[in-house]
């Protein structure tokens, strides 16, 4: 009988952790971000000036394509490039776009509340797309109030009835936004993004945690309890580094492969290492210095010392949205640093980030006055 080879050469290790350029799930959440541009402030300004770049039609077309059809349009796998995933779309059968989307809703558990009901109804895709009443109320079952804009999903529900309609959209649609804004920012940032690559691929990963790798790549605590659930069950990550998303941090889960997006950047404490790395990553920095209110807000901590989020607000009469979506970048950018304390969210100055920031300032104009003699 043969002999046991399978058991003699064992398979090498899967490597949990992986950091490279990744064009189609870089690309789309570039799109992802272009819906959100009202939520988060310290983006690019490439994410602004292309959202404003569309005419309202486009951008409702937009929205209802990365909102009303998400799961039609996400990427399932990895492509070598966007038009090639472009290409799949288009070939597919136009059915299979809108099952994608039936199949995902379905798969996805109800609130506990209509679980327990008796008067719980049993959907199918026939019974979903009956009418947009039954479509409607097929949501709300699963995802919390608030969430479901009704404008948007009422559309999608008309063109998930016209599949080859649906697909013309699709594909015509992300062709454009291709051939109009992404591929040439796609190429014009290879030489940072590529560089942010190769400075994090000189780290060992091999002793860290997956929470420890992703708190060193992205300058920051995890932002909250729903991070350490997807890591906790993620068999690889991907860290995709990325010139638009600021100070903020990403994440698409394929399969059982998360893809974490981050500001392409320096590991810490090398800010100037590399020049290119360096000017993105102050630019973040100086953004959240760019606004009134967030320096109110520093310069009230500074008085203070640390202050709950409600201090904050009431001190400087503002809006509770307005106040944490100026927190958040605060915080995400690393000027601040954030703990739970007594029920609530307090923020303290981050003396050696402010510091770092003016070094870092400091040096890039040194070096360029150097530079131009």
């Amino acid at each position: 009988m043969p002999g046991p080879v399978t058991d003699l050469i064992a398979e090498p290790a899967a490597q949990l952790f992986d950091i490279r350029r990744v064009p189609v799930q870089s690309c789309f959440h570039n799109l992802l971000m272009l819906v959100h541009t009202d939520k988060y402030s310290g983006l690019s300004d490439w994410i602004y000036d292309t959202h404003h770049a569309l005419t309202p039609d486009e951008q409702k077309r937009h929205e209802l394509i990365m909102i009303g059809l998400y799961y039609a349009v996400f990427p399932s796998q990895e492509w070598n490039s966007f038009p090639e995933y472009l290409n799949s779309l288009a070939s597919l059968p136009a059915e299979a776009l809108r099952d994608r989307v039936l199949d995902m809703y379905l798969s996805l558990p109800v609130h506990p509340e209509v679980e327990a009901s008796a008067e719980r109804k049993t959907w199918d895709t026939t019974a979903v797309l009956k009418n947009e009443k039954d479509y409607m109320a097929f949501l709300s079952e699963r995802f919390p109030a608030g969430a479901v804009s009704n404008p948007v999903e009422k559309e999608a529900y008309q063109h998930l009835l016209n599949p080859p309609a649906l697909q013309e959209l699709i594909t015509s649609h992300l062709s454009m936004m291709w051939d109009r804004f992404l591929k040439k920012e796609w190429a014009q940032n290879e030489k940072v993004e590529t560089a942010s690559v190769e400075a994090f691929s000189k780290i060992d990963f091999t002793s860290m945690s997956k929470q420890e790798a992703i708190e060193l790549i992205s300058g920051q605590p995890l932002p909250d309890d729903k991070w350490s659930c997807m890591i906790e069950d993620a068999e690889r990550i991907v860290f995709i580094p990325n010139v638009h998303i600021g100070p903020y941090l990403g994440h698409l889960q394929t399969g059982e492969t998360l893809y974490v997006i981050f500001g392409a950047r320096s590991p810490e404490g090398l800010l100037t290492s590399v020049p290119s790395l360096g000017h993105t990553e102050l630019l973040v920095r100086l953004r959240a210095l760019s606004d009134d209110n967030r320096l109110h807000i520093l310069k009230l901590i500074a008085e203070n010392g640390e202050l709950k989020s409600q201090d904050i607000i009431q001190n400087l009469d503002l809006s509770q949205s307005a106040a944490s979506r100026h927190l958040q970048q605060l915080s995400a950018t690393g000027l601040l640093t954030e703990r739970r304390c007594e029920g609530a969210k307090c923020y303290q100055l981050n003396t050696l980030r402010l510091e770092d920031t003016l070094e870092a300032l400091r040096s890039y104009l040194i070096h360029t006055a150097v530079e131009n003699g």
